[in-house]
């Protein structure tokens, strides 16, 4: 035991001494400070609030209370004297509450009867309900709820004395069962069931029919009950294995999930969804001569463009649109064109498919790029004037109202490539 412990052991024992006294007769060491609502001593200790007899047990076992044991079963301190306010060392011990309660049976200590906190009948009453009881052929008979009623009680207090739950102290004259489990019949195994609606084979063939779900040959209940001629129930049951139980289930071959096949129908079914999302303008568009079909929901971030996941497929709304005019899936060197410069547009008429190039030249012709400060003839102007070696790029910035960076790029076609 280390100083520390040991000192703290020390410091408990006499502050249980200030507050306790020596009973010569039992032994006992009776605790004179402040009791609990449960009939045991309530210690304070430096802030720590624990009843007299933990505090007494921790001091004399170098601060350890144990809460299970090796078992893992809860323990529980108990008396040995059979005395609340006892906290002498040699009256303390730790049980399991199982002991606890051999212990009181043995001692008598276990309150019965009216003595039971959770009694609400007298003894006279539940001798009278006993003695109440008679045959169901009896002229006299009557039920437990009547029963209940006659002696101002409930139905629950009646039938727990009729099983001998409680009040078990007092004699019965009649014998109680003891509950025995429901036997369940053997399951008949042949044609001979009288419920049997179906034949042994008919029943091996419905068992076969089953497939996984993603199986080429798999069919619905319905379908499989209209080719074998039997109702769906049957087939429902023989396939949660609630009927024909001890027939062999045959392992059934798990195929994964096919991918989606986008044909013309889905295409058109996919636009039909995209449709949903989106609304006329109304104003018409400079470029096309018509109104853009303008995507009235959430935009991707970073992007602000419209997207839709439509079978498992993920792409902007747009492509959906694209790909419904083409009737084609868009290919993967392609993208989507606006032809009215209108990037949230999922106007059929108003899309195309083309390269990252021709999409580059439509955002020169709509004006629509961040970086955009001069037309096409300007760009092509200021690289000619550098190649020819009218003017230097320093010159070219100053005339432009840019900087030499800028210029260097759009000559060296680090910007503007496409054109």
């Amino acid at each position: 035991m280390s100083a520390t412990v040991e000192n703290e052991c020390k410091q408990m024992m006499e502050y249980l001494d200030k507050r306790s006294q020596a009973d010569p007769d039992t032994g006992c060491k009776i605790w004179t400070g402040p009791i609990h609502t449960n009939g045991c001593g309530h210690a304070d200790w430096k802030g720590l609030t624990l009843t007299a007899p933990a505090l007494a047990y921790k001091a004399s076992h170098q601060l350890l209370l144990p809460r299970t044991n090796d078992e893992g079963k809860k323990l529980v301190l108990a008396h040995t004297c059979h005395n609340k306010l006892c906290i002498a060392e040699t009256h303390l011990a730790l049980i399991t509450h199982h002991d606890v309660m051999n212990d009181r049976r043995i001692h008598n200590n276990i309150p019965i009867g009216e003595e039971n906190a959770r009694a609400i009948i007298t003894e006279e009453t539940a001798k009278q309900i006993i003695a109440s009881r008679l045959p169901v052929h009896h002229p006299d008979y009557l039920t437990q709820v009547q029963r209940a009623t006659k002696f101002s009680t409930t139905r629950g207090v009646v039938s727990q004395i009729d099983c001998n739950t409680n009040w078990k102290h007092l004699p019965r004259s009649y014998i109680v069962p003891k509950k025995r489990k429901r036997e369940q019949p053997a399951a008949v195994r042949t044609t001979r069931d009288p419920q049997a609606s179906i034949s042994e084979e008919m029943a091996l063939s419905i068992i076969a029919s089953k497939k996984h779900k993603y199986d080429p040959q798999y069919k619905t209940q319905r379908q499989r009950a209209e080719e074998l001629g039997v109702s769906i129930s049957i087939i429902n049951d023989i396939d949660a294995n609630h009927n024909w139980r001890y027939l062999p289930r045959p392992e059934i071959v798990v195929f994964p999930k096919p991918d989606y096949i986008w044909d013309e129908d889905a295409l058109n079914k996919a636009f039909e969804r995209v449709k949903k999302h989106c609304k006329y303008s109304e104003n018409v568009n400079e470029f096309t001569g018509s109104k853009c079909l303008e995507w009235q929901d959430a935009l991707k971030k970073g992007v602000d463009r419209p997207i839709i996941t439509i079978h498992r497929k993920q792409q902007f709304a747009y492509n959906f649109a694209c790909e419904y005019r083409e009737k084609r899936v868009k290919p993967e060197d392609s993208e989507a064109r606006h032809l009215c410069g209108n990037k949230i547009c999922c106007e059929p008429s108003h899309l195309k498919f083309g390269t990252k190039k021709e999409n580059g030249e439509d955002i020169v012709v709509h004006a629509k790029s961040r970086s955009f400060k001069y037309t096409k003839e300007q760009i092509l102007d200021i690289r000619e004037k550098y190649e020819t070696g009218q003017m230097k790029q320093v010159d070219l910035a100053r005339e432009y109202g840019t900087n030499k960076v800028y210029i260097s790029n759009i000559v060296r076609k680090k910007v503007w490539s496409i054109i």
